[in-house]
């Protein structure tokens, strides 16, 4: 029986994928795959699977665990060091940056759950009124 618990979607959210997630990596990879209806996942739809999976599922510590086993043998990820994030915590930020965009993944270091998922912008856009370091999106996680 997996250790994740289920979590409250808020209104409009793509519905929860079921069942509860695996604690295996290779399983969670598929789990995801089949939640994004996709045969194979580079980093940035693994960001973007790991936030559908984080707002639907709390995590427990394997299944944590296998996030971040799966995070770190995707590649694409770099350490940007210690930050704070939006609610205050502490974590150690992972990056993925492409043009005009970096996502930052925030996590316990004593725990290695996932804190948060921000996307910045790193280029203006002054057509659409964004300066460089406008946060697009960003999502928290609690326990």
């Amino acid at each position: 029986m997996s250790s994740a618990t289920r979590r409250t979607r808020r209104a409009g959210a793509t519905p929860r994928p079921t069942p509860p997630p695996p604690h295996d990596p290779d399983r969670l990879r598929a789990y995801l795959e089949e939640a994004q209806h996709t045969d194979t996942m580079d980093i940035a739809q693994l960001l973007d699977a790991a936030d559908l999976l984080l707002d639907n599922w709390t995590l427990g510590a394997r299944e944590s665990a296998a996030l971040v086993r799966l995070l770190a043998d995707t590649g694409g990820l770099r350490p940007a060091g210690e930050v704070t994030d939006r609610l205050g915590r502490h974590g150690q930020a992972y990056v993925h940056e492409v043009t005009g965009v970096r996502r930052m993944l925030i996590m316990n270091p004593d725990t290695g759950a996932v804190l948060g998922l921000e996307t910045t912008f790193t280029e203006a856009q002054p057509e659409y009124g964004v300066a460089a370091g406008d946060v697009m999106e960003y999502s928290a996680w609690t326990r």
